[in-house]
Protein backbone atom coordinates (compact mmCIF):
# COMPACT_ATOMS: atom_id res chain seq x y z
CA UNK A 1 0.00 0.00 0.00
CA UNK A 2 0.80 3.26 -1.12
CA UNK A 3 2.16 6.01 1.91
CA UNK A 4 -0.17 8.66 1.98
CA UNK A 5 2.27 11.31 2.57
CA UNK A 6 3.54 10.31 -0.64
CA UNK A 7 0.35 12.11 -2.50
CA UNK A 8 -0.48 16.33 -2.91
CA UNK A 9 -3.50 17.66 -2.85
CA UNK A 10 -4.10 19.63 -5.61
CA UNK A 11 -3.46 23.54 -4.43
CA UNK A 12 0.38 21.84 -3.07
CA UNK A 13 1.13 21.23 -6.83
CA UNK A 14 -0.41 23.95 -8.48
CA UNK A 15 1.31 26.49 -5.14
CA UNK A 16 4.74 24.11 -6.22
CA UNK A 17 4.57 24.95 -9.65
CA UNK A 18 3.12 28.68 -9.58
CA UNK A 19 -0.39 27.98 -11.17
CA UNK A 20 -3.61 28.00 -10.57
CA UNK A 21 -5.81 24.56 -9.35
CA UNK A 22 -7.74 25.16 -12.12
CA UNK A 23 -4.48 24.69 -14.38
CA UNK A 24 -3.94 21.54 -12.28
CA UNK A 25 -7.48 20.19 -12.65
CA UNK A 26 -6.88 20.59 -16.45
CA UNK A 27 -3.78 19.02 -16.85
CA UNK A 28 -5.55 16.08 -15.12
CA UNK A 29 -8.40 15.80 -16.47
CA UNK A 30 -6.75 15.87 -20.25
CA UNK A 31 -4.76 12.99 -19.13
CA UNK A 32 -1.19 15.01 -18.86
CA UNK A 33 -0.97 14.84 -15.11
CA UNK A 34 -1.26 11.47 -13.03
CA UNK A 35 -3.55 11.42 -9.76
CA UNK A 36 -6.05 9.46 -7.91
CA UNK A 37 -9.78 10.54 -7.26
CA UNK A 38 -11.01 10.18 -3.48
CA UNK A 39 -13.92 10.96 -3.60
CA UNK A 40 -14.49 14.61 -5.22
CA UNK A 41 -10.58 15.53 -4.55
CA UNK A 42 -7.93 14.66 -6.13
CA UNK A 43 -4.09 13.62 -5.17
CA UNK A 44 -1.26 13.56 -6.93
CA UNK A 45 2.04 11.65 -6.27
CA UNK A 46 5.45 13.14 -5.32
CA UNK A 47 5.93 10.60 -8.54
CA UNK A 48 3.99 11.24 -10.99
CA UNK A 49 4.62 15.22 -10.54
CA UNK A 50 8.11 14.97 -10.86
CA UNK A 51 7.50 12.78 -14.18
CA UNK A 52 5.38 15.53 -15.21
CA UNK A 53 7.94 17.90 -14.73
CA UNK A 54 10.75 15.85 -16.81
CA UNK A 55 7.96 15.47 -19.58
CA UNK A 56 7.90 18.97 -20.51
CA UNK A 57 11.82 19.73 -19.99
CA UNK A 58 13.20 21.98 -22.58
CA UNK A 59 16.62 20.97 -24.18
CA UNK A 60 18.07 23.39 -26.37
CA UNK A 61 18.06 27.20 -26.27
CA UNK A 62 16.01 29.30 -24.56
CA UNK A 63 14.60 32.72 -24.38
CA UNK A 64 16.31 35.27 -22.03
CA UNK A 65 14.85 35.95 -18.92
CA UNK A 66 12.50 39.29 -19.79
CA UNK A 67 12.46 38.67 -23.44
CA UNK A 68 9.20 37.98 -25.01
CA UNK A 69 8.12 36.29 -28.23
CA UNK A 70 5.18 36.25 -29.53
CA UNK A 71 4.12 32.80 -31.86
CA UNK A 72 4.39 33.08 -35.82
CA UNK A 73 6.79 36.46 -35.11
CA UNK A 74 10.25 37.21 -35.36
CA UNK A 75 12.60 38.74 -33.59
CA UNK A 76 13.50 42.17 -34.26
CA UNK A 77 17.33 41.39 -34.76
CA UNK A 78 15.97 38.91 -37.88
CA UNK A 79 14.55 41.76 -39.78
CA UNK A 80 16.78 44.41 -42.06
CA UNK A 81 17.45 47.41 -40.26
CA UNK A 82 15.20 48.92 -42.94
CA UNK A 83 12.15 46.55 -42.04
CA UNK A 84 12.31 47.76 -38.02
CA UNK A 85 12.91 51.81 -39.29
CA UNK A 86 9.72 51.43 -41.55
CA UNK A 87 7.97 49.49 -38.84
CA UNK A 88 8.40 51.87 -36.26
CA UNK A 89 7.99 55.20 -38.42
CA UNK A 90 4.53 53.90 -39.37
CA UNK A 91 3.58 52.53 -36.46
CA UNK A 92 1.00 54.31 -34.57
CA UNK A 93 0.32 56.99 -37.90
CA UNK A 94 -3.35 57.54 -39.90
CA UNK A 95 -2.83 56.07 -43.40
CA UNK A 96 -2.08 58.35 -46.59
CA UNK A 97 -4.52 60.56 -47.49
CA UNK A 98 -3.22 59.67 -51.14
CA UNK A 99 -3.21 56.10 -50.14
CA UNK A 100 -7.14 56.58 -48.99
CA UNK A 101 -8.04 58.23 -52.29
CA UNK A 102 -6.77 55.51 -54.53
CA UNK A 103 -9.30 52.62 -52.64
Amino acid sequence: MADISQYLTVQEVADRLGVSVFTIRRYIRAGKLRAVKLDAAYRISREDMSEFLRSREISGPTIAAGERRVAGTSSSAARPESARTAASATAGQPPNSSESARS
